[in-house]
């Protein structure tokens, strides 16, 4: 007897979801809860390619957003005050137009610049996704998108963003010929790096993307097939290795966890995750459960790039608990 939908519990699952696994959600709820996170998804590449080619057979108008000319004449006034880095009479021009018109996606553009040029680049990418979500075929926001993720390491998504400039742009404009410059150096720096082809690369990280919101929900056994898997398409980065430690470190299975960040120190001897879990690791007797919920980091996001060290990073933390310097062996303890 097949089970009911996981997201409306009415109608019977019949389509298997990635963020679901392993249940199958009905159809109206794969359409409801479909995101751009779903682009494996053979249903999400479906609905995509309906939906852009409405979209070019109505000639652009199968998409209804909200046209103002005094609200664009606006944030164009507050876009050219970004490009020339007068940040606060921007912000005092987007605001109280955000307040009116929270759903506009030229408003929603212009606050993402004005993020992106703070460095606030979680804010950016919030305001970025909305001006798409309100507008799917909106080249320019996609593009700072991809900037975005791009500046935080994030090569993945970024990449993601510039095929979409790519699909939707015209061929011969800057903003299109941009994207194809910085596609070509991603996909080399996939290969140098990775030693893979760009499609490859997506696919492990999508699938380890969902091994990390696997262990965020504690679910150990599941986030660790997610991670073998990833590993199977792709095994020359240090994440899923260490990621796969931690959740056996979490079922009481020190042996197998010691084994994951020796695997992960091998790809990477500077790893610092896995030089600290596979240090705490060893201080538990066989069997026994690491305590608390995992801090979910990405590492070389948050300190690789920045030439921070996470060790000098939890030696501070722990001095701040105490009150005082700490030397090793009170570290230890």
């Amino acid at each position: 007897m097949k089970q009911k939908c996981p997201v409306c519990n009415k109608t019977k699952g019949k389509r298997l979801c990635r963020l679901y696994d392993p249940k199958a959600v009905c159809a109206k709820c794969c359409a409801a809860i479909r995101t751009p996170a779903c682009s494996p998804c053979s249903y999400y590449s479906s609905a995509e390619k309906y939906h852009m080619e409405k979209f070019q057979k109505s000639d652009g108008k199968s998409v209804v957003i909200e046209l103002d000319e005094a609200i664009e004449k606006n944030v164009d006034m507050a876009l050219k005050d970004i490009e020339k880095n007068r940040l606060d009479r921007a912000e005092k021009i987007l605001v109280p137009l955000f307040n009116t018109h929270p759903d506009n996606h030229y408003v929603n553009y212009g606050m993402g610049s004005l993020f992106a040029f703070k460095n606030e680049n979680e804010k950016a990418k919030h305001y970025f996704k909305k001006a798409i979500a309100a507008f799917p075929y909106f080249v320019e926001a996609y593009y700072n998108l991809g900037i975005v993720y791009y500046k935080d390491f994030d090569i993945a998504n970024g990449l993601k963003a510039f095929q979409k400039v790519l699909l939707l742009g015209d061929p011969d404009d800057y903003i299109v010929r941009e994207a194809r410059r910085l596609c070509k150096f991603i996909e080399k720096l996939i290969a140098d790096v990775n030693g893979t082809d760009v499609d490859t690369f997506l696919k492990a990280q999508g699938i380890f993307s969902r091994g990390v919101e696997l262990m965020k929900k504690a679910e150990w056994e599941q986030a660790i097939n997610a991670f073998k898997e990833s590993l199977t398409i792709n095994n020359s980065t240090p994440q899923p290795h260490g990621n796969m430690g931690i959740c056996y470190a979490k079922l009481g299975k020190k042996e197998e966890a010691i084994k994951c960040f020796d695997q992960a120190l091998a790809i990477d001897p500077y790893y610092e995750l896995a030089l600290v879990n596979k240090a705490f690791m060893e201080k538990l007797a066989p069997g026994e459960v690491l305590d608390g919920q995992p801090r979910i980091i990405e590492y070389y996001k948050e300190y690789g790039i920045n030439n921070k060290s996470y060790i000098k990073d939890l030696i501070e933390e722990v001095e701040a608990k105490l009150g005082k310097p700490v030397d090793k062996n009170e570290l230890e303890k």
